[in-house]
Formats: structure tokens, sequence, C-alpha cells
């Protein structure tokens, strides 16, 4: 799809508004913009294609596919591209209530998010897009812009809150992941994970999947599994057997079952890839 950009003209009637979008753009092809004083609009951008590096509030973000940063006015900052062809899609707005709006969501001055419905948030802008350039009334436009712009706000909180509540879960497993790196090599039931945070095991395999898409023994073989690929390329002498044991895994079958089912060979075919 080619890039198309779309700057709405702006009257007082327009800018006396609660919200109302200053600039549109979709597959824009990004060359790098440097703003020291910041910009005089809020800006909203999605990466598309390609890698970008935002650099803002003396943070640097690698910008990737279905990742979007947001800063408000007068923020300074400078994005550009990471590799050769960086495509975007974004919306510049401003308007009498969006701090007010922005302040009320709790959104700061600048974000950098993934986006979790991605295909909804293509399909949003290219509403807005449309809206703004079909022959309707341009009072008729305009309003129906501002609500599409609006709803757009609160679409992009919804997004930062869950982006919030996956992270929060990622920190109340912590003690777990730490809990398996450290015991690995023990005999670990389901029980002994769930009592580092004080839950159920089944509610701890439930965090586990939204987390992990895993189940929590599931990811403790995995760490098994990498522990005993280091030891089959250090420990050249150790036997197969041994390994598995060293990693937790008391019956030899069992850990050469697992091993196959992870790496695709056995713990012997992986070790003469490297011996």
């Amino acid at each position: 799809m080619e890039k198309q950009v779309l700057f709405p003209m702006l009257t007082k009637d327009v800018e006396s508004l609660p919200c109302f979008v200053t600039g549109i753009g979709m597959y824009y092809e990004e060359n790098g913009v440097e703003r020291e004083k910041g910009y005089s609009d809020y800006q909203w951008t999605y990466c598309l294609e390609g890698e970008g590096i935002l650099k803002i509030n003396g943070e640097v973000y690698t910008i990737k596919p279905g990742m979007a940063f947001f800063f408000r006015k007068d923020i300074p900052h400078v994005y550009e591209p990471a590799i050769k062809t960086w495509k975007t899609a974004w919306i510049t707005f401003n308007g009498m209530q969006i701090e007010s709006i922005l302040d009320y969501m709790g959104i700061g001055n600048a974000l950098v998010l993934n986006i979790e419905w991605m295909t909804e948030m293509r399909q949003r802008i290219k509403e807005i897009f449309y809206t703004l350039n079909v022959p309707l009334d341009r009072h008729e436009r305009t309003i129906i812009g501002s609500g599409q712009l609006y709803n757009f706000l609160i679409f992009m909180d919804q997004n930062r809150k869950a982006c919030q509540n996956e992270n929060q879960i990622y920190e109340r497993l912590r003690p777990v992941i730490r809990y398996m790196d450290t015991y690995y090599a023990q005999d670990i039931t389901l029980e002994d994970l769930a009592n580092q945070i004080g839950v159920t095991k089944y509610y701890l395999c439930r965090l586990f999947k939204e987390a992990y898409e895993h189940k929590p023994i599931d990811y403790l073989n995995k760490i098994r599994i990498k522990k005993a690929k280091e030891y089959l390329v250090m420990q050249e002498q150790v036997k197969i057997k041994e390994i598995g044991e060293a990693v937790g895994f008391k019956d030899s079958s069992y850990f050469c079952s697992k091993f196959k089912e992870y790496e695709g060979c056995s713990p012997l075919e992986f070790k003469r890839k490297y011996i």
C-alpha cells in the first residue's frame, strides 16, 4: 500500500473542540526527526514495518513492528530508522481538553508499549483517515473525526493497561522463576512452586499459561534442558545419565525423551555437534 498523508484544515471552530486531529499518516516511510523543543501537537506512532529508534526523556527505545509510542506536545525527542526502511502509521492531535483527558487516564509525557490488538489499531487509524478524507460536509467530518479520536484515546489507554497487567503477571511470577533457576536439580512439585507466591497450584498454572503459554512443570523442564545442554558441551567425560540426574531428571529415559522433544535430537547427538 502506498503512503498516505492528510492534514485537515484547522479553523477557530475546530480548535475550540475538546480534541481534534491535526495530521495523520499511513504506511509512512520515516527518515528521521529531531525536535529539540518538542512538537506543537500530541503524537501517536505505530510501527508497521522495519525498526526504529526513539530517544525521549533520557531513554532509548527500539521500536519494532507491533509497538507504538506516544508523546505529549513540547517534549523533546528524536526518532529515526534503525534499518533502511521503517514504515509507520501515525496520528497527531490537539484540543482544549486533551491535557485533562490524558491526566485523567494517567498517561504521562511519553509512552512506549506493545500493542495487544494490532488489527484493531490499524483499523481505527484507517477509519479516522477515511472520515477526514471523504467528501462530506467539513463540519460533519470534523465532528465525526473528533469522536473517533476520543475513542482512539480510550483504546490507547486500554492497550497501556493491558501491557501493565501483563508486566504485573511477570513480576508476580518472578519468585517462582528464581526458585526454578536455583533448585532445578531437586525434585520440585507443583505445590512447591505455588507456595513461592502463596497461591493454589491451579491458579499458578493459569498465571503461567497467561505469561509463558506453558505449564509450570513444562517451563521447569525447559530450564533443566537448558542446563543439560551446558553440561553436555562443558563436561565431556560425564555420562548422559549422570547429566540427566544433575539437572533434575531421575529417570534417564524420561530425560532423553524430553531432550528430544525440546531440541529435536538426542543428548548424545547434541553433544556430537559441539565436541
